[in-house]
């Protein structure tokens, strides 16, 4: 019988919350991008998804507070929460391709002015 590696403190986990002690695999185009910045460069299709989870979230809300005749509050809260936790979600998102850490090319062409982007032949 042999006994199991023992962990080393040192060596880069693979987890995906601790990707930041990687190296950047896409162009970094802020280092340390603060919470409106990374909310501003959220993508077109990442807003339809929270507006499409608010309306869900809305419907869902209601119909479960309705048995109890507390169907407006609780959809209101319902809706409220979903949206914020989605958008912080797309947040994180937008923030970790503006560091590099997800594909950018959108933002690189949107962030980037054009006299650092490479020409094409």
């Amino acid at each position: 019988m042999t006994w199991p590696k023992p962990i080393n403190p040192y060596d880069v986990p693979s987890s995906p919350a601790y990707h930041r002690l990687q190296e950047p695999s896409y162009p970094v185009i802020d280092k340390d991008p603060d919470f409106w910045t990374a909310v501003s460069n959220v993508r077109k299709e990442e807003w339809g998804t929270t507006a499409a989870v608010a309306a869900g979230t809305f419907v869902m809300g209601y119909y479960l507070g309705a048995k109890g005749h507390t169907g407006k509050a609780s959809a209101y809260f319902t809706s409220f929460l979903a949206t914020k936790s989605i958008t912080l979600y797309h947040a994180y998102n937008s923030a970790n391709r503006l560091m590099g850490f997800k594909e950018n090319s959108r933002e690189v062409v949107k962030n980037v002015p054009a006299a650092l982007v490479p020409e094409h032949y």
